[in-house]
């Protein structure tokens, strides 16, 4: 699209949200057309209606909304937005995955998205995962294939970003439930724009975090249901056996995690998160070392221990403290 374009799409919506005869209709159709709970779309409409009646209370609430829901995203009314209305003909039945991909990338869906739905969207969904593993995931591509596909130009950059926090946390859950080598890579490559997108935003502490969200991932997906132990080696083979798609050997997946722990580190924020970053790649060394059929560098493991003890709190990290301590001692 054009400016020109985008500019009209957007203010179409709001035409169409202040034309709804109610109150409740103008929220309904504000629900199911997100696109207007975001900071970009507010400066075109800004632009484009200055000259509406009572267009500074209507930007007002759309503002508040926008802000809330980024901030609360589990107070959004779950059910009523472009992804949920497909994701539910997919669970019916009525359509099949393919044919659902297809109609996210279409206009009709990724152009109605915002960050503040997409991130409200895929908690919900990671809240499923439970109840559907396989389910959940879908889902979770069909968000990342319509934020891709959002034609939008200038509001695309915060949807995509939403789409890449949400898909990775998301992945990281499932594969805590059941290996898919095929996710696994899609959340890395995902990943891996989002880390460069912080660093072309000079944004070090955000490139932090994804590093540390990958690494942790990638980490998990090899070790959640594991003690660290010489036994290791053969109970996560089973474990991989029964994956959706193949994994990464142990060794190459807890190598890459170990790869982006480190690199994470010093830009993570001084106290509990560094202090959990230190902790999950204390994690990666000491399981790294039994899936190559050693054990772990006991001075490897004492300085990495000490380092995140000297971050942690004492007392609202003692979770985590708890952790450190079995892992000194395997």
């Amino acid at each position: 699209m054009t400016e020109t374009e985008e500019r009209e799409w957007v203010c179409g919506h709001f035409d169409r949200m202040m034309a709804a005869p109610s109150p409740a209709e103008r929220t309904a159709y504000l629900l199911r057309h997100p696109v207007l709970l975001s900071s970009g779309a507010l400066r075109f409409i800004q632009a484009g209606r200055s000259a509406e009646p009572g267009l500074r209370a209507t930007m007002l609430y759309l503002d508040e909304a926008r802000a809330h829901f980024w901030q609360h995203p589990e107070d959004y009314p779950k059910g009523h937005g472009p992804l949920e209305a497909l994701v539910d003909e997919l669970r019916a039945g009525s359509v099949d995955f393919a044919e659902a991909l297809q109609r996210a990338r279409e206009p009709g869906c990724s152009g109605q998205l915002s960050h503040s739905y997409l991130r409200a969207v895929l908690l919900h969904w990671v809240e499923e995962l439970d109840i559907d593993v396989a389910f959940a995931m879908h889902a979770a591509e069909l968000a990342l294939e319509a934020a891709w596909a959002m034609p939008l130009p200038h509001l695309v950059l915060d949807v995509r970003r939403a789409a890449a926090e949400g898909f990775i946390r998301l992945v990281h859950g499932g594969l805590m439930r059941r290996p898919d080598g095929r996710r696994f890579a899609r959340a890395i490559d995902v990943g891996q724009w989002a880390v460069e997108d912080a660093v072309a935003a000079g944004r070090p502490a955000l490139q932090g975090e994804y590093l540390s969200m990958l690494g942790s991932m990638a980490l998990d997906a090899y070790t959640a249901r594991f003690a660290p132990s010489t036994a290791y080696s053969a109970a996560i083979a089973a474990w991989l056996a029964n994956a959706i798609d193949p994994m990464p050997a142990p060794s190459v997946g807890l190598a890459l995690a170990r790869e982006l722990l480190e690199a994470s580190v010093d830009l993570r924020e001084p106290g509990s998160d560094r202090g959990r970053t230190l902790k999950a790649l204390l994690e990666a060394v000491v399981y790294g070392a039994f899936a190559g059929g050693g054990s772990p560098d006991p001075g490897v493991v004492a300085t990495l221990a000490e380092r995140a003890l000297a971050e942690l709190d004492s007392a609202s990290d003692q979770d985590v403290i708890a952790r450190i301590r079995v892992l000194r001692g395997v």
